[in-house]
């Protein structure tokens, strides 16, 4: 996370001259509702939960909206993630579903494609490899982005 993928993901693209599919984008367009942590008043677990529990469940981002809770040492909010932990798994299966039918897409109309995303499991770097393989690629290359820790 926040090592620059998206970045570099957007200047190959320009240089290519590709679509770029992007899985924070699907993940948005699939679950919409995401907390504003900018606001002034400061969000309690408490008022975590009360916001999850007043909301649409099937439309909450728990990705972007637990995100901000996970390096948290607090009892409450690790207990909040804890809960929700087997849905965000869940929505990150959808939205890699989705985002290989439209890497398998583009594809299939001779296009190349930049695909931003995390593939922090070798399972799934392995089924875009399949996807490619299918549509008749040869050469698939894997660009991947870190950043140096603070000194």
């Amino acid at each position: 996370m926040a090592s620059g993928k998206s970045t570099v993901a957007s200047r190959l693209a320009i240089e290519a001259g590709a679509p770029i599919i992007r899985t924070d984008d699907i993940r948005r367009e699939i679950f919409p509702l995401m907390i504003d942590y900018g606001q002034k008043e400061r969000w309690t677990a408490k008022r975590v939960i009360s916001w999850i529990e007043s909301n649409d469940t099937d439309k909450i981002n728990f990705q972007e909206v637990l995100n901000p809770l996970l390096e948290s040492t607090d009892k409450e909010y690790r207990g909040i993630v804890d809960k929700y932990r087997p849905l965000i798994e869940e929505q990150k299966r959808v939205v890699y579903e989705k985002a290989f039918e439209r890497l398998s897409a583009y594809l299939g109309q001779g296009k190349s494609v930049v695909f931003d995303g995390t593939f922090s499991k070798r399972k799934m770097r392995e089924r875009a490899y399949e996807i490619a393989r299918r549509r008749g690629l040869k050469t698939v290359y894997i660009v991947q982005v870190t950043c140096g820790g603070m000194k």
